[in-house]
């Protein structure tokens, strides 16, 4: 009997690297449940976490993870039947009106399936043995033996300021702040650790929390850069820094998986925290997506702008009249 290889490709070079993994994992796990064998390939197609003088020598995904059942790329013999994930779709395991595992946040809160697709896919995250070592050392640093941590994941920069057709919208700061506080009167939690790439968000955490906000090393944007761009796109003067901050990043959503609770918005990074969790406490911040009608008040008068991946747009409408207009293009 033939074997089957799934080829596990990139979808999107600008893709970060929480929705990366998500897409690989849904891949991986797809292939499993069809009998075939997956194999992340990160090395033939494009995408922003090669190291410096690396792109297409390395497999990225092999960077930070063991392949899922063990199988390299080298492995697959000329007799070997091959597929090829399509490029376009994100989740395999869905139909086409079924929502995306673990999309929405009330998924992620106590639903049956979120449950099972998340025991699913945890079993295929596996971090190779360098990247385990790093996590395991960043955690034991960050936690130094606190306990009764509330971790808060917070997108800012390029997430909030191009406010992307159908991302999850953010919540405020300060109303996070707010809540942060009464759960900290009530006991529940001792420490905060707050995981973000927005320089002046956790610079506004150190003002509110002090000694109570565990310190987080990741790198972090300032706010002050050109709002048309994606993080991707603007260039920092650091060796292989796309690659660093991956791994930075992933360090900051491991530290988060091992905090009692957790607070924040709906990201692909907050599901990749759940999928490592088992948090006591978990709240996410339910506000509708950014283009879509969140309300009735907005189907009668709004002005939304649209962010896509070649054009900007903004939509206006009244009385459930859309006037369309485009923003310019990238």
């Amino acid at each position: 009997m033939k074997r089957i290889f799934y080829i596990v490709t990139s979808a999107r070079t600008i893709t970060g690297i929480g929705a990366l993994i998500l897409r690989e994992l849904y891949h991986i796990s797809y292939a499993v449940k069809c009998g075939y064998i997956p194999l992340v390939d990160l090395k033939h197609h494009n995408n922003q976490y090669f190291k410096e003088k690396r792109e297409y020598k390395d497999n990225v995904w092999e960077y930070f993870f063991k392949q899922p059942l063990g199988f390299s790329l080298d492995d697959i013999k000329e007799d070997d039947l091959v597929i090829i994930s399509s490029e376009s779709t994100f989740c395999p395991l869905t139909t086409l009106f079924e929502e995306t595992p673990l999309h929405l946040p009330k998924y992620i809160m106590g639903d049956f399936k979120s449950k099972k697709i998340k025991n699913e896919l945890s079993e295929f995250l596996i971090f190779n043995d360098e990247t385990k070592l790093y996590l395991e050392k960043k955690a034991n640093e960050t936690f130094n033996g606190a306990n009764d941590v509330l971790g808060v994941l917070l997108r800012g920069t390029d997430y909030t300021k191009r406010q992307t057709y159908e991302e999850f919208i953010q919540p405020e700061t300060k109303k996070v702040i707010k809540d942060i506080k009464k759960l900290l009167a009530e006991g529940k939690f001792k420490k905060v650790y707050l995981a973000t790439e927005d320089k002046f968000i956790y610079e506004e955490f150190k003002k509110e929390f002090g000694e109570l906000l565990i310190e987080n090393r990741q790198y972090m944007y300032s706010t002050n850069y050109d709002s048309e761009k994606y993080l991707s796109e603007i260039k920092v003067d650091r060796k292989n820094h796309n690659y660093n901050l991956a791994l930075e990043y992933l360090a900051s959503l491991y530290i988060l998986s091992k905090c009692k609770g957790f607070l924040g918005g709906m990201t692909s990074g907050t599901r990749i925290a759940y999928l490592l969790s088992d948090w006591q406490f978990c709240k996410i911040y339910d506000l509708g997506r950014y283009g879509i009608y969140n309300s009735f008040k907005e189907k009668i008068f709004s002005i939304k702008k649209i962010s896509t991946e070649k054009d900007d747009y903004e939509f206006i409408t009244l009385f459930g009249f859309k006037i369309k207009t485009k923003r310019g293009k990238k």
